[in-house]
């Protein structure tokens, strides 16, 4: 069975495959590579609102056969801005709060918001 290699980009950097898997076809090696995008993007989310994953397949030749690539991208569709203890969206100093957000964190429970 020939043997396939899966080079990782994680967002941060190359991982190169000095290992492999065997593999019956090519169509299999595909399918591995697809299923490992979502491990990764588990393992470095949450981090920098855009950034790129791709899994790429080395043959035993070295050349690469197949790519599974992911952009992913987060960004604010409105933003609220958070009042001030006065209550009326002022500022002791008189100036709205409009640059102080409240910012999406995401844990292992799910999302929470925090201010």
């Amino acid at each position: 069975m020939p043997r396939y290699y899966f080079d990782v980009f994680d967002g941060d950097g190359i991982t190169r495959d000095e290992v492999g898997i065997e593999s019956a076809t090519q169509d299999a090696a595909a399918d591995e590579a697809v299923a490992a995008i979502p491990d990764i993007v588990h393992d470095e989310l949450p981090g920098p609102p855009q950034r790129n994953f791709w899994v790429k397949v080395r043959d035993e030749a070295g050349e690469y056969v197949f790519i599974a690539d992911l952009k992913f991208k987060a960004d604010w569709l409105k933003r609220e801005a958070i009042r001030s203890p006065l209550g009326n969206g002022h500022s002791r100093s008189g100036l709205a709060e409009t640059n102080r957000v409240r910012r999406p964190r995401w844990g292992a429970a799910g999302l929470t918001l925090t201010p």
